[in-house]
C-alpha cells in the first residue's frame, strides 16, 4: 500500500472542489424529472407539503392545468415547477429536488408492489 502525504491547504483545496461538484450534481437530480412526468395529488401533496385543498383551490381558479383520468386526478411536473416559480406555494427550491427524488421511490415502490 502506498501513502500519500500533502498539505492541509491542498486537501482544504480538493475538499473544496468535491463540495462544489456534489452540489451541482445535487442541483442536476431534479433534470432527471422530465417535464412531461406525471405526479399525482398524493406525491404534490406530501412532498411540498400542502394540504388537498390548495390543489383544488388552484385547479377551480384555473392556476394549475391538470387531467383526470379514471378518477384520479395528475399534475405536470412542469406545471408543479412553474407554482413554485411563480411564487403560488412558497417552497424554497429544496422542496422540488426533494419532489422528484421521493418520486422516483415512489415509482420503485409501486413498481416492487406489483410483482
Amino acid at each position: 500500500m502506498e501513502v500519500i502525504t500533502m498539505e492541509s491547504e491542498v486537501f482544504k483545496e480538493i475538499k473544496n472542489k468535491l463540495d462544489e461538484i456534489h452540489d451541482y450534481i445535487s442541483s442536476q437530480k431534479t433534470n432527471e424529472l422530465g417535464d412531461d412526468t406525471w405526479l399525482d395529488n398524493y406525491e404534490v401533496c406530501t412532498f411540498l407539503q400542502i394540504s388537498t385543498r390548495t390543489l383544488q383551490r388552484f385547479r377551480s381558479e384555473n392556476l394549475v392545468t391538470y387531467s383526470l383520468i379514471r378518477g384520479k386526478i395528475f399534475y405536470q411536473f412542469k406545471e408543479i415547477k412553474r407554482l413554485l416559480n411563480d411564487n403560488l406555494i412558497r417552497r424554497d427550491r429544496s422542496y422540488l429536488d426533494d419532489l422528484a427524488l421521493r418520486h422516483q421511490k415512489y415509482i420503485e415502490q409501486r413498481e416492487k408492489n406489483r410483482r
